[in-house]
């Protein structure tokens, strides 16, 4: 996990985790001042062996994923896939149990995709190779957005996969739909159920070209990004999902692999969108919903949890936690004109324009990391729904309880930050 210092543009350990140090070195003082030179020798001896053994833990990770990297990118069959990312699963389980670093999993998990995406890609290429399609000469690129996007991908959490290509003649155009086709049955055959669309929630998925990505964006401000409906019969709620969703994509659009120059030019039409939504009265209502999102602290202190159904005692980590927190998170990035897509990036960087004080970036540092290892905790033990992570807070012992709590009001803090700057705006 990443904190932020006093020294701007840095990153080392929070204020918690320097006090914790230096508790640590006053303790060992103490305990050293009384010691004879062979138990000195044995107490340091001992630092030093669970030192190397802790480094050997991830040094083994590392040797791990790079050849799980290694063998994913030389595989040639499909059917190569599916078992490479079970080990994925296995091994970041494994070393999350060792360590519960969030940061790491996230790490290997996005670099584990971004390479079983480019290698899908070309092994639906060869499929089509097979069924007598005469390769074309395409130019193409593989964007995420969502976790993926933001460089916070877990195993079962929600990503967004966009092929855009180039225009293409019409008898190239039967070629293009079968390819993304093939690649999104293979990647369900890797377990990762893609939707078509960009609807919330889930593993989804988009192709067309960069003329038709254009015309989604337009399209975006009327809703249509989120619905089947023509703009014109759509609901004003759905108008205003549609618009959320395309600011989400947008701003947390990252590229995977493909065409330098094609990729040039998506990131850019994603960058002038922002720019000009951003100053629009449709973007501040937007930046006013997140604001108030709700979050899962009452007024009294206390958590707000479902009082029945079979949530009950329980609440949503993604809806009332992590969700507010990385929305918000981005709006403040937008507004700033900070095009970072990770969430822990762009707290770094609205520390150090002013946009967010030094000890509230640090505090939601540490809350985006508990809210984040608790889902992750939640998919190893038991898988989670499609649409939410639930959450029984009564299982935090106390000390964790109250940080919990802690992250919680600086959520609220933050939200009214994001608050302040629109009314100022306006």
């Amino acid at each position: 996990m990443a904190f932020v210092t006093n020294n701007q543009g840095s990153i080392m350990t929070s204020r918690a985790a320097k006090g914790l140090l230096d508790e640590l070195h006053r303790k060992l003082a103490q305990r050293m001042a009384d010691m004879e030179s062979r138990d000195y020798l044995a107490l340091m001896n001992k630092v030093r062996d669970e030192l190397l053994r802790e480094e050997s833990v991830d040094a083994w990770m590392n040797e791990e994923m790079s050849a799980l990297r290694d063998k994913l990118s030389a595989a040639c069959l499909v059917d190569d896939l599916k078992p490479l990312c079970s080990k994925l699963s296995e091994l970041t389980a494994r070393h999350f149990q060792a360590r519960s670093s969030v940061g790491t999993l996230q790490e290997f998990t996005c670099s584990f995709l971004e390479t079983l995406f480019s290698t899908a890609v070309e092994l639906a290429g060869e499929l089509l190779r097979l069924e007598g399609y005469a390769r074309q000469e395409l130019s193409w690129c593989l964007f995420a957005s969502d976790g993926l996007g933001r460089r916070e991908a877990t195993r079962k959490g929600h990503n967004a996969v966009i092929f855009i290509h180039g225009e293409v003649a019409a008898d190239q155009r039967e070629y293009v739909h079968q390819l993304a086709l093939r690649l999104v049955a293979i990647l369900r055959e890797c377990d990762i159920p893609l939707r078509i669309g960009l609807q919330r929630n889930g593993h989804v998925f988009w192709h067309g070209s960069l003329n038709e990505w254009r015309e989604l964006l337009q399209k975006s401000t009327g809703g249509a990004l989120a619905s089947d409906q023509s703009p014109g019969t759509v609901s004003g709620q759905h108008q205003a999902e549609g618009y959320a969703r395309a600011i989400e994509i947008m701003a947390d659009l990252r590229l995977l692999c493909g065409d330098m120059n094609l990729a040039g030019q998506i990131s850019d039409m994603a960058e002038a969108f922002l720019n000009w939504e951003r100053d629009r009265e449709q973007f501040r209502q937007l930046a006013r919903r997140v604001a108030t999102m709700p979050v899962a602290l009452g007024i009294f202190g206390r958590f707000r949890t479902a009082r029945s159904g079979k949530h009950r005692g329980e609440f949503s980590l993604e809806e009332m936690a992590t969700g507010p927190l990385v929305a918000s998170i981005r709006i403040m990035a937008i507004i700033a004109g900070i095009r970072e897509t990770s969430t822990v990036e762009r707290i770094k960087a609205l520390m150090v324009a002013g946009n967010i004080g030094i000890a509230l970036a640090d505090r939601l540092l540490v809350a985006l990391h508990d809210f984040v290892r608790c889902q992750i905790e939640l998919e190893i033990a038991e898988g989670v729904d499609e649409n939410a992570y639930f959450f029984n807070p009564d299982l935090l012992e106390d000390e964790a309880r109250e940080r919990f709590k802690a992250g919680l009001e600086d959520l609220t803090t933050l939200q009214r930050l994001l608050y302040q700057q629109i009314v100022e705006v306006e």
